[in-house]
């Protein structure tokens, strides 16, 4: 049997299964810690852009989507009821 160095994580995993909650949850809140130091935050600027662009696509698409729906019921208002509409 060949003995292989184990990765930090590796270590950090087999010492998780073995230990009690309160170890676990350490390390659990410690690696979140770690990955959220490694993301890129958007700046204020690029929020604002990114905030306004969402804000006009859910409006493009909510008016798209009325409209469709506007035409369909008319359609089936037709169709069904024999009206043409209030």
């Amino acid at each position: 049997m060949v003995c292989r160095p184990v990765s930090e994580e590796t270590e950090s995993v087999l010492m998780a299964e073995k230990a009690g909650i309160a170890t676990r949850m350490k390390l659990y809140f410690g690696e979140v810690r770690t990955e959220m130091s490694k993301v890129v935050w958007p700046t204020k600027e690029e929020l604002k852009t990114y905030s306004i662009v969402v804000l006009i696509s859910t409006a493009v698409i909510a008016l798209f989507l009325s409209g469709w729906d506007f035409i369909l019921s008319h359609i089936v208002q037709v169709l069904f009821v024999g009206g043409g509409g209030a």
